[in-house]
């Protein structure tokens, strides 16, 4: 079994620990897990950015879904920004005049007054392009982007920790409906997908008993007395080099800093 211990602070106050399903809505073979929360004393007055009480089953990924499956809504809006993604697009270098662009949408359920776009352009090894769009629904706010790859060159630092994806996701969340508190997990993958991610989440502890898959931590809150709040999920997509995300947010829900990192790949062998 894979264990990793993190070290609290005093001011922790809470740990939710929850397992989760592949999708909100599992499709067939797909399990859906309950999750477990803790709370502390009754006594004491729990701030947390997110919703506590979430429901027991969270997105356990984000769903893309190409141009040609999107709603008629969601593509209206989509095609109404195109000239202000294409103007903010050519000022980061990436020409939608040139070469086979593609998009397909990030479905992501907390951010329902935003359409999410990933854009691409593959050329072949070496040769890839990609970026992604958030696009206001009811308002007259421009469409903003955030670049991931430049003919297959990563930003510095990175997208998932770049302070330009950073500042886009926090004006993301400032547009939706500030009093309602969104579910945690699903929140940071919505993240991780703006940033060019498909994660793929570990299986529960106790479920993966197959020979040779790695084994990785369950997705964990960590909620300070201040409110603030710590989200960790490991991502093994590549099993080979699985990745710990973390992300850091202040209590009023406000993404301040994330890093990705490697973990190792622990593996377990079932006994006969």
């Amino acid at each position: 079994m894979h264990s990793r211990c993190f070290p609290l602070p005093p001011s922790c106050v809470l740990t939710a620990i929850l397992a989760i399903s592949a999708s909100s809505a599992p499709a067939a073979g797909q399990k859906a897990h309950k999750g477990i929360v803790k709370f502390p004393p009754p006594e004491t007055e729990i701030r947390a950015p997110f919703a506590l009480h979430a429901p027991s089953v969270q997105a356990g990924s984000i769903a893309f879904r190409a141009e040609d499956s999107m709603t008629a809504p969601d593509r209206q809006a989509a095609a109404g920004a195109m000239p202000a993604i294409r103007k903010s697009a050519a000022l980061a270098g990436f020409d939608l005049d040139h070469g086979r662009w593609t998009y397909q949408q990030i479905v992501c359920p907390v951010f329902p007054n935003h359409v999410l776009l990933l854009f691409s352009r593959n050329n072949g090894a070496g040769d890839v392009s990609e970026f992604s769009a958030a696009v206001p629904r009811n308002t007259e706010d421009a469409a903003r982007i955030l670049p991931i790859l430049r003919r297959s060159y990563a930003l510095f630092p990175p997208a998932p920790a770049n302070g330009l994806a950073i500042s886009v996701f926090n004006w993301i969340r400032a547009g939706e409906n500030p009093r309602k508190k969104a579910p945690w997990l699903t929140t940071a993958l919505c993240y991780a997908a703006l940033t060019g991610t498909r994660v793929v989440l570990p299986e529960p502890a106790g479920k993966n008993t197959k020979a040779g898959v790695p084994l990785a931590m369950s997705p964990l809150l960590n909620v300070g007395a201040d409110g603030s709040a710590v989200i960790r999920f490991d991502d093994v997509e590549a099993p080979q080099h699985p990745k710990e995300w973390d992300l850091a947010f202040n209590s009023d829900g406000e993404l301040l800093r994330v890093t990705v990192t490697p973990v190792p790949a622990l593996r377990v062998t079932p006994l006969p």
